[in-house]
């Protein structure tokens, strides 16, 4: 008679730790989901931003705007951060595309800036100065 309450105990316990542990398992793939959600969210975001910075530059190119001289802080006060920076020897090579583009193809745009982060020059590799 003494040894039913401690099995009943025992297997009480290990049903609720079972439980436990099948509401962890349960869980996880509800907050794998709600992670990628955020994840996307976060993507969808920096391809906006990835966006509209180069349609920033792409519009100052079209409208002269885009002068030597000009330092990197007010490029990224006026136009946004680039998708890519590239240290080269003379200073820094920038890369703009649009979120449509891959590096291979499609719009981009970069911009070289001297040892002192004054712009020196921007190339694309598609025409810019057309809408």
């Amino acid at each position: 008679m003494t040894l039913f309450p401690i099995i009943l105990l025992t297997l009480g316990s290990l049903a609720l730790a079972g439980c436990g542990t099948l509401a962890t398992l349960q869980s996880e793939p509800v907050q794998t989901l709600l992670e990628a959600k955020k994840d996307s969210e976060i993507q969808q975001t920096c391809l906006h931003d990835e966006e509209e910075s180069f349609q920033k530059i792409a519009a100052a190119a079209r409208d002269g705007r885009l002068q030597p001289q000009t330092s990197a802080k007010e490029i990224l006060k006026k136009y946004g951060p680039p998708v890519i920076k590239i240290a080269q020897d003379d200073g820094e090579k920038w890369g703009y595309k649009s979120r449509k583009s891959t590096w291979f193809k499609g719009p981009k745009a970069y911009l070289y800036f001297d040892k002192d982060a004054l712009l020196t020059r921007w190339e694309s590799e598609t025409d810019l100065t057309r809408d």
